[in-house]
């Protein structure tokens, strides 16, 4: 299970997430429990980072497991808006690092 809130719209959202991880499903006291709760920072169109703790719950013996992360991502666009006009002149091409393929187009963080 897992949700995410924007605190400052496009910009800055928190999030959390619950899921429980089971190897072996026929062996007892096996089982991971992970509740992460973290941020994700929008700077622009084509940088954000993300910052998570988890914390994790061994159902057998008690591991010091625990994590910090984060990942600054930067998304790098070649010639997508070719003619100056603000509009994606990729004419169907798939360029996933760019502001013209359409997971990035629906994007909540698009027009940063």
């Amino acid at each position: 299970m897992q949700t995410g809130w924007f605190i400052l719209p496009g910009q800055l959202q928190a999030v959390l997430k619950y899921g429980v991880f089971d190897p072996d499903r026929d062996k007892r006291n096996d089982e991971t429990a992970i509740c992460t709760i973290g941020a994700n920072a929008y700077f622009n169109q084509w940088a954000f980072l993300q910052v998570n703790y988890e914390k994790k719950d061994e159902a057998g013996a008690k591991v010091k497991n625990d994590a910090l992360t984060g990942q600054l991502t930067l998304q790098f666009q070649g010639g997508c808006d070719e003619d100056g006009d603000n509009q994606c002149d990729c004419k169907g091409h798939n360029r996933i690092f760019s502001a013209c393929h359409p997971s990035f187009r629906d994007s909540p963080r698009r027009g940063l």
